[in-house]
């Protein structure tokens, strides 16, 4: 399938994805969901095509996937979104807000898999952290799975964040290589959480 093609079908696939969100109802985690994919869809819609990127179909490119889908399983095991604490469905809300402004400043150089697409993003949430799509995404998996409270949402949890680490690594490895993104990187000093990490 041609790149194109497949990036609008990935568009529509996260436009459904958006739809089925505000199906849960207008809770905080249903609303941040169907923001979160809305964003996604628009991205993948409008997204520069990849100049570079690690191997397609690799072991490395199925940890991504996974742990990309394994955050959808947390929020499986959670309790329909009206039924969280209230500091579950704040955390969760702010998690989407920063993944969503991480989207929003990232704009035509949006990518699921490492690539590398156009210049190097350094606007918005960017100035802050690296990743900050991933550190969104990271505090609603966490949210999703305090919510959830039962051992098994927190053992998805804890894959799903140890995949995503992963997956900077993989990310960083790839940027590593370029000249600008070695800049950045002395520019912008933390991966996700200014004085931690």
């Amino acid at each position: 399938m041609p790149a194109r093609a497949l990036d609008l079908a990935l568009a529509a696939s996260a436009a459904s994805w958006a739809v089925l969100g505000l199906v849960d109802g207008a809770s905080p985690s249903g609303v941040t969901v169907a923001l979160l994919n809305a964003c996604a869809a628009l991205a993948f819609a409008t997204r520069h095509a990849a100049r570079a990127r690690g191997v397609l179909w690799s072991a490395d490119t199925a940890l991504c996937l996974c742990g990309a889908a394994l955050g959808g399983v947390v929020l499986g095991l959670a309790p329909p979104g009206g039924a969280w604490p209230l500091a579950c469905s704040v955390a969760f809300a702010l998690g989407g807000a920063v993944a969503v402004a991480g989207l929003a400043s990232l704009g035509r150089s949006f990518a699921v898999l490492p690539a590398l697409r156009g210049r190097v993003v350094r606007r918005g949430a960017y100035r802050l952290v690296r990743h900050p799509v991933y550190a969104g995404e990271l505090a609603m998996v966490l949210a999703a799975a305090s919510a959830a409270g039962t051992p098994a949402a927190w053992a998805v949890a804890l894959v799903a964040s140890g995949l995503a680490l992963w997956r900077i690594r993989l990310e960083e490895h790839l940027l590593g290589g370029t000249r600008e993104y070695k800049e950045y990187a002395l520019e912008v000093r933390w991966r996700l959480c200014p004085g931690l990490y």
